[in-house]
């Protein structure tokens, strides 16, 4: 008795070293915001297996944990969503996947709250702002610390443009639209852009889009009046002779008296 239940302990022992054992070579985070400040957030984590026997019961913690957050968040202390905090309770949806050639673990989710707020409305842009709260999982003594293994990648709406003059030195900007953040230490990391509005949306000009349509419309219509200018005359002179009330009176007819004699 006192052998089986060594041998139960030990076997416990041997999971949670193997749990443990898991390695974390990188994780690759992807935060996707759209033109209402709302974000879908990918988080890749590469792993790294000590054995053939750790990699083969990992094949049975996700078959057993599927797609709960909670329940992966029991057997691994690292994978848990990093802009949502590790309770998770602002996700509106999320989703986990396992790719095992790439030994990839993959957490998807939507947040139920804006990712990025809107500070100011202006004639041609509107001004979105990430804030420094949204880094708390970085958050190291009062310091925002992006470890070397990690890379995130923000990526704001196509119509925007990351104010560049904002971000830390570290921070690289692409196109104008993505900032990635990888290896670096900062007191603070603001990430502002603006979002340039379309024309036609402009409050100033109502119905400018209207009224160059109408311009060539008009144009035609007048070719066409002075066209036909003098056969639309002609129909004016006679809907006025026909509709006059001054008529023609009809011609009197001779009268004579004959007086007999």
């Amino acid at each position: 008795m006192f052998m089986k239940k060594g041998l139960v302990v030990i076997a416990l022992l041997c999971i949670c070293i193997s749990v443990q054992a898991i390695k974390v070579q990188g994780v690759d985070i992807t935060v996707r915001i759209d033109s209402q400040g709302n974000a879908v957030v990918a988080e890749n984590y590469a792993l790294q297996f000590s054995s053939p026997f750790e990699f083969e019961d990992f094949k049975n913690t996700v078959r057993d944990n599927s797609a709960s957050l909670f329940a992966w968040q029991a057997d691994y202390d690292f994978f848990y969503p990093h802009f949502a905090g590790i309770s998770g309770n602002n996700l509106s949806s999320s989703s986990i996947t396992f790719d095992e050639a790439s030994k990839v673990l993959s957490l998807e989710y939507s947040l139920a709250d804006r990712f990025a707020r809107l500070v100011k409305q202006e004639q041609r842009t509107d001004v979105y702002k990430v804030e420094d709260n949204r880094w708390a999982a970085f958050n190291e003594s009062g310091i925002i610390v992006i470890p070397e293994n990690t890379a995130i990648r923000i990526i704001v709406p196509q119509n925007a443009q990351i104010n560049s003059q904002l971000l830390p030195e570290k921070v690289q900007l692409v196109n104008n639209s993505q900032a990635l953040l990888r290896g670096l230490q900062s007191n603070s990391i603001t990430i502002q852009y603006s979002i340039f509005k379309p024309i036609a949306s402009n409050n100033l000009i109502p119905g400018i889009a209207d009224i160059y349509l109408a311009i060539p419309i008009l144009a035609l219509a007048l070719v066409a009046i002075y066209v036909r200018r003098e056969k639309i005359e002609k129909q004016i002179e006679d809907y006025l002779v026909k509709h006059s009330e001054i008529k023609s009176r009809p011609q009197e007819e001779d009268f004579v008296l004959e007086i007999e004699k």
